[in-house]
């Protein structure tokens, strides 16, 4: 939905379709290393979760 609704303000200011998909790519881009690290930290934690690695405080007293 937000990017349907980013074409259809894009066009309504008069871009192109052209235009709105360089403006995108060049936005995910940008944002590659950020989307990566993101990935990563969520995937280590489940790792640590699930070996055990983590543990309530409750459990430690």
């Amino acid at each position: 939905m937000i990017i349907l609704t980013t074409i259809l303000a894009g066009l309504g200011q008069g871009m192109t379709l052209g235009q709105i998909g360089r403006i995108f790519g060049k936005s995910l881009k940008q944002l590659t290393k950020t989307m990566v690290t993101v990935v990563s930290i969520v995937t280590l934690s489940k790792v640590m979760s699930y070996s055990g690695m983590t543990l309530e405080p409750s459990q430690l007293v």
